[in-house]
């Protein structure tokens, strides 16, 4: 088992090893090094795996909006593709989106032209008014809605 500094992150080097029977994908897993040894004390590393998937939430239309949840939530990821328009994908702690202008994201992320972006947090990032997505032509703390990309996202 070999544990690394990545940034300011800790990672561990090893295998997963699946347990558990029943309807959830993983319950629990524990680390094993290349030699077969259990991490830690041999005790399994817990893994919390909903067996409830995340069901998205998507842009029927080309649209510079999408909110995804109008309270208190935990978002998961997003998923963007643009057309000719090159832009920032905005991610927003609110019910609805801000009006154009100068805004205060949670999170930016610069989008190419003819592009198709996915971001995901395996945790989640907890909003505490709501989730709402939305497309740029400027930014990253100055927003002029584009109406012309699809965007899905989850949030619970």
């Amino acid at each position: 088992m070999a544990l690394s500094k990545f940034g300011r992150n800790d990672w561990l080097a090893g295998w997963l090893n699946p347990s558990g029977t029943g309807t959830a994908a993983v319950q629990a897993v524990s680390i094993t090094n290349p030699t077969g040894a259990e991490y830690g004390t041999g005790t399994p590393l817990p893994v919390l795996v909903s067996s409830t998937p995340v069901t998205p939430v998507s842009t029927p239309i080309a649209a510079g909006t999408l909110t995804l949840q109008t309270d208190p939530c935990t978002f998961y990821g997003a998923n963007i593709t643009t057309v000719a328009t090159a832009g920032y994908l905005m991610l927003f702690d609110a019910i609805a989106a801000p009006a154009d202008g100068t805004v205060t994201p949670v999170k930016v992320w610069i989008v190419a032209a003819n592009s198709t972006l996915e971001v995901g947090y395996t945790t989640g990032l907890a909003m505490a008014i709501g989730a709402t997505l939305v497309f740029s032509s400027t930014g990253p703390f100055s927003k002029t809605v584009s109406a012309s990309v699809f965007m899905s996202g989850e949030a619970v």
